[in-house]
Formats: C-alpha cells, sequence, structure tokens
C-alpha cells in the first residue's frame, strides 16, 4: 500500500535516512515527506506528492460520520482515507456511545410495542444499563456514561406525558442504505418523528452537523416510502432536545452538499478548517502545524 508520511511519525526514522531533494523535480526540500510502495523509499516535496499520490477515492455508499467529517474539516478527511491514523474519534468515547445505544435500543424492544408505566421507566432501562455494563465497562468514563444514561430516564418520563399516543418507535436502530448514503435511525414514530441519541459530552457547537443529517435521515426515510415531519436530536448528557422541521427544498440543499463533495474529492481540494478543539482532540494536530510552519515532525520532536 502507498503513503504519504512525515518525518518522525515512524519510530527510529530521520530525514538524514533519505535524499535531501525531491525525486521527481530535483527540488531541495524543506518541508519532507516520503512515500513507499513495499521496501523502495523516495522523498517528495508535496508539490509532487499532489500530482503523484493517487487520488482519494469516495466508498459508496457514504455516511453519515464520513459525510459530516468531510464538511468540519476536509483536510482533515482526506489524511484519514489515506489511512495515516486508525481512529476519527477517541476509541473510549465510541465505545459510550455504542454502549448506550443498546441499552435505550434494547428498552425499545423489551417494551414489544405496549406503553410502560411511568414508574416502571428508571427500573426497565437501569436493567439494561447493568447487562450492558457488566458485559463492557468503560471505567474511565463511567462517571459521564452514567449521567447520560440517568438523563434519559429523566426526558423519557417528561416525554411519556407529553406524548402519550406517540411514545412507541415503529422501530429503533435500523439500518437503511438509500444511495448514495446509509445510515441508522436510532428512532423512528410513524407519524414522522426521527429522534437521534447524542449520548456522551460534546465540546464543539453541532448546529450545522445536525442539519446535514437531518438532510440525510430525511432522504433515507423517505426512500423507504414514510413520512418525516421532525428530527429530533436527544443530547442525554446534557439534557437537551434540539429540533429540526422538515422544510421544502431539502432534497435539493442535499444535492448541492454532494456535488460539492465529490468535485472537492475529485480535484483534491482539501481545505483545513482550525477551532478551538484541534488541539486537544485532532490526531493530525502535530502533521498539520508542521506544514503551515514549514518544518518536519522530525525537527519537532528532536
Amino acid at each position: 500500500m502507498e503513503r504519504t508520511i512525515l518525518f518522525g511519525e515512524i519510530k527510529g526514522v530521520s530525514q538524514f535516512d533519505y535524499p535531501m531533494v525531491c525525486h521527481y523535480c530535483d527540488k531541495v526540500l524543506s518541508l519532507i515527506t516520503f512515500r513507499y510502495f513495499e521496501e523502495d523509499r523516495i522523498s517528495v516535496c508535496p508539490g509532487c506528492d499532489f500530482k503523484h499520490r493517487p487520488k482519494t477515492q469516495i466508498t459508496m455508499p457514504i455516511s453519515f460520520s464520513n459525510f459530516d467529517q468531510f464538511f468540519k474539516c476536509s483536510q482533515r478527511w482526506s489524511w484519514f482515507q489515506q489511512g495515516l491514523t486508525t481512529n476519527m474519534t477517541d476509541a473510549r468515547r465510541r465505545r459510550g456511545g455504542v454502549l448506550l445505544h443498546d441499552v435505550f435500543h434494547e428498552y425499545f424492544v423489551n417494551l414489544k410495542g405496549k406503553r410502560p408505566k411511568k414508574k416502571d421507566i428508571p427500573a426497565l432501562v437501569k436493567t439494561e444499563f447493568k447487562l450492558a455494563w457488566r458485559k463492557s465497562p468503560i471505567l474511565s468514563l463511567e462517571k459521564e456514561i452514567k449521567t447520560s444514561c440517568n438523563n434519559f430516564i429523566k426526558m423519557e418520563e417528561k416525554r411519556w406525558i407529553k406524548e402519550r399516543d406517540a411514545y412507541i418507535p415503529t422501530f429503533t436502530e435500523q439500518a437503511i442504505i438509500a444511495l448514495p448514503f446509509k445510515g441508522i435511525i436510532d428512532w423512528y414514530e410513524k407519524t414522522g418523528i426521527i429522534r437521534d441519541w447524542k449520548t456522551l459530552r460534546w465540546f464543539v457547537p453541532l448546529k450545522d452537523s445536525y442539519k446535514r443529517q437531518a438532510l440525510i435521515y430525511t432522504t433515507l426515510i423517505r426512500a423507504l416510502g414514510k413520512e418525516v415531519k421532525q428530527i429530533i436530536f436527544e443530547e442525554t448528557y446534557h439534557q437537551k432536545s434540539v429540533v429540526i422541521n422538515v422544510y421544502p427544498g431539502m432534497d435539493q440543499e442535499l444535492k448541492g452538499l454532494v456535488q460539492h463533495y465529490k468535485t472537492s474529492v475529485e480535484n483534491r481540494l482539501f481545505k483545513k478548517v482550525k477551532t478551538r478543539v484541534c488541539n486537544r482532540y485532532c490526531p493530525y494536530q502535530i502533521r498539520c502545524e508542521a506544514q503551515d510552519q514549514g518544518q518536519t515532525l522530525w525537527k519537532i520532536k528532536r
């Protein structure tokens, strides 16, 4: 497999182990990368690296998380597609989110289509949580996960009162493919309500992400021939709901985003988007800063 790597990402490798001029244009290198295919390694300047590297491919169908990450920071998305790191998110937080989604899903499955008594909701949810936690505990996030679960109970008790006739969903955790997209709908009710659980603490505004997810999930549900009126994002940790009502022109808006996505990838037009969380959570922080400063990772780490 061919990759592009900055010096310092492979232990024991320094820039002096390779030629200080570009393999393609003989330019003296300041920001050095090297490419390798099997055992052959060559030094390449960023300009030639751009020209000669295989184009990033779009994998179909497109997941929401993949699509959303592109619009958050397409440069980060590109590096991930090249295989320059293994995960876009903290593995612990991803596992925590999966655990809570499983708990909420099993709670509704075990209701078997019957609306529970309000006083029974806490016990039913906690029973599912204990089973899931015993199977796969995440001790470093225990407080956050348990807070989110307890808040889910409070939110369901309120919803039990307000939505007496629409408390039971038509389905939960349903995988749907409707090209070019795929997704898993957390909760859908036949009157046209989609719910998506955001289970852990959030450190960045999600307004734009919510809008993109609403566009995609509306398309997925409509592909099943079902109605959509509202998409509700349930931030269980923060005990907050964000509602997006379906509006005219959503299909065309999504088509415009897809066209921009495809054009940018085909022409390799990737843009860095700097935010206040870059230094805390981005796995490409050092690579990104090195390019901005015209340095190599080897120099920074020395």
